[in-house]
């Protein structure tokens, strides 16, 4: 450990004693007496005064910190701070790299929920809230890491085991930390993971959390100084729910950074921008604006999400949502999304892109306005990643609620996530939170890191005869080895290719077209394996969820480009009855499909007439063989999109 994270461990340690000496004097452990008559209050709620009892408490942008950036820059004194000015200095090393989330982790953060009035936990069985926790922890420990669980004392730990295995699902990978708090928002208040030194150690970046929420805000440093990590204070009110960082040095956030640092820092807009490149050692910082009617918080991780350092995948709103009372959120999102698509990967190439839908109400119908969105602020967008897992919210179960979108919304995911396990959780009692899994949940990254660099071949490629495939791959201890994996499509075997170590940490190999074959669609992945002993793949999932391309030398048809129409969802893809594609349709159109298979035969074909808004049309798949279709799209005799769909 270097000695400025030496003393700045110390530091961090000595501040954290006397701050939790004021934490403990803020708040005094129940009696049990005193909890038993808090749990007969708790067991008599209702699941809508348990909500409103909660939201109150608990919202994720509390109201107070809400009315106090209203009123930015009406004190003098702040107009004229002098810190406005005064140039950021950096906390980290300058090695310092800040990983993506969907890096490997080696466990997760979460603070259990307690009734803030009466000073208990949650663990009563009728409390929506508390199976959700349960079913969170749950989650964590069977994607193969162990969950950190946050208790305000230390009897609650047998409290939260014998809920959980009352539940049938016993913790048997976990760590307690006790340590008072005030909410449970993890992502917001916790630390920032980054990695320095030439061995890959982990350091932490505590930022600045929501005034009146004082002691989630020392928890950074308690967990540091528990946990042995080296923490670096900053003095940006920041929270990490609006932090999505690529794993290169770039990161999106958006402006809602600003008016925090605006009204409790005196900050001006360049200075915070700068305060969070220097703190956070960033090549290229996106400042993004924020949606306004999320739940206050104005946090990108509520619509937008990475896979790896290459692609974004985000929440596609409906073109119904446009015209929407006051929901300026639509238009905001999709230009902040075309603000990304002008952006460069560290590759120097084009970042890739894809989308999940956006939630509806129980009876699947869409927000009559901007405040009855934020009545419910429901996104899928805010899952967490658990290296092979994802635990996604839903908004349904097997008694109420909007099965059907639901289901929709997970087969989209598994698209754009080929290869997690989903774990769904029903996340409605979170409804007008402002946030979700992934906004109650912290990620820890791993010890021994395999690190990937590669820019993928993903959908409709040009035809070569071969495919280069470069991966830029390093471990603390060296690479031993790395192997590429590729296969046609449907076949039952891999190919294994020896990747050829090269200069700069490079592994090359090639993927082998045939020159006979008219359209080919290719799976493959990359498996490394450290001088260490650690294996690991890329994508994640490896076989399970392989990089998927495809060439067809037939397809010198162009595509009319036809503005206001695209292509949303398209399920299930593997198909085998039947198969829908979303049409997103700003202006009427005459659309028909038609279904063409390798050799560009026309199988299938159904006229749908003017389509004058986003539907889904379905096709029916019972009467092909088992194979590989082109879906097209075809408006007045033109084709104007298409889409690759499997036939098992």
């Amino acid at each position: 450990m270097s000695k400025i994270h030496k003393s700045l461990l110390v530091a961090a340690t000595l501040s954290c004693a006397a701050l939790n000496t004021t934490a403990q004097q803020q708040g005094t452990e129940p009696t049990p007496a005193q909890k038993k008559a808090a749990y007969e209050i708790l067991q008599k709620l209702t699941p809508e005064q348990r909500h409103d009892r909660y939201l109150k408490a608990y919202k994720r942008k509390p109201i107070n910190t809400e009315s106090s950036t209203k009123k930015k820059n009406t004190n003098a004194d702040i107009s004229t701070n002098t810190s406005k000015t005064t140039k950021a200095t950096s906390l980290v090393p300058n090695d310092a790299r800040f990983p993506g989330e969907f890096e490997e982790v080696q466990g997760i953060f979460i603070s259990w929920i307690y009734d803030d009035a009466l000073r208990v936990i949650d663990t009563v069985s009728s409390s929506d809230y508390a199976n959700i926790f349960n079913k969170l922890a749950d989650g964590i420990q069977k994607a193969g890491v162990p969950v950190y669980i946050n208790v305000w004392y230390a009897a609650d730990t047998n409290a939260v085991k014998t809920f959980m295995a009352s539940n049938g699902t016993p913790l048997f990978n976990y760590r307690f930390l006790v340590h008072q708090g005030d909410a449970f928002w993890n992502r917001d208040f916790g630390p920032i993971n980054y990695y320095y030194d030439s061995d890959d150690k982990i350091g932490w970046v505590d930022l600045r959390y929501y005034p009146g929420r004082d002691l989630d805000n020392v928890l950074p440093n308690l967990w540091a100084a528990e946990l042995g990590i080296p923490i670096v204070a900053s003095t940006l009110y920041y929270e990490g729910g609006n932090v999505l960082a690529d794993g290169t040095q770039n990161l999106s956030t958006s402006d809602a950074v600003y008016d925090l640092n605006s009204s409790y820092n005196g900050y001006s807009a360049s200075r915070t921008r700068d305060s969070i490149k220097s703190n956070m050692n960033l090549s290229r910082l996106d400042v993004l604006k924020a949606l306004p009617h999320d739940g206050g918080t104005g946090h990108i991780d509520l619509y937008l999400d990475m896979t790896d350092e290459n692609t974004f995948v985000y929440t596609k709103m409906p073109t119904a949502m446009a015209s929407v009372t006051g929901f300026t959120d639509y238009a905001i999102a999709n230009n902040n999304v075309d603000t990304l698509k002008t952006r460069n990967t560290y590759h120097s190439k084009p970042y890739h892109f894809f989308t999940i839908p956006f939630p509806t109400r129980d009876d699947g119908s869409w927000y009559s306005s901007a405040a009855d969105y934020e009545y419910y602020t429901r996104t899928y967008s805010n899952h967490l990643i658990v290296n092979k897992t994802i635990i996604q919210p839903i908004f349904s179960n097997a008694s109420s609620g909007y099965v059907a979108g639901d289901v929709a919304a997970i087969d989209s995911i598994k698209k754009s996530y080929p290869g997690y396990n989903v774990v769904p959780i029903d996340m409605r009692a979170f409804d007008g939170f402002g946030g979700s899994i992934h906004c109650i949940t912290k990620d820890f990254a791993a010890t021994n890191p395999i690190r990937f660099l590669h820019y993928a071949y993903r959908n409709r490629e040009a035809y070569q005869s071969t495919y280069p495939i470069d991966a830029i791959i390093t471990n603390k201890s060296g690479i031993t080895s790395a192997t590429l994996y590729w296969r046609l499509k449907g076949a039952s075997t891999w190919t294994s290719v020896g990747m050829t170590s090269a200069s700069g940490n490079h592994w090359l190999a090639t993927i082998l077209a045939s020159s006979s074959s008219s359209v080919e669609t290719f799976e493959y992945y990359i498996s490394a394996t450290s001088t260490n002993g650690k294996t690991i793949t890329r994508p994640m999932p490896g076989a399970a969820g392989p990089y998927l391309f495809w060439y067809d030398k037939a397809s010198s048809i162009t595509e009319t480009q036809i503005e206001g129409f695209s292509l949303g969802n398209l399920y299930p893809n593997p198909a085998k009855d039947k198969v829908n594609m979303e049409v997103i349709v700003e202006n009427p159109l005459p659309i028909s499909l038609s279904i063409t298979d390798i050799l560009g035969k026309q199988v299938a074909e159904q006229n749908f007439g003017l389509i004058s808004s986003t539907r889904y049309l379905s096709l029916s798949t019972e009467e092909l063989v088992s194979g590989i279709y082109t879906i097209n799209v075809l408006s007045n005799g033109l084709k104007i999109a298409s889409r690759k769909l499997v036939k098992q």
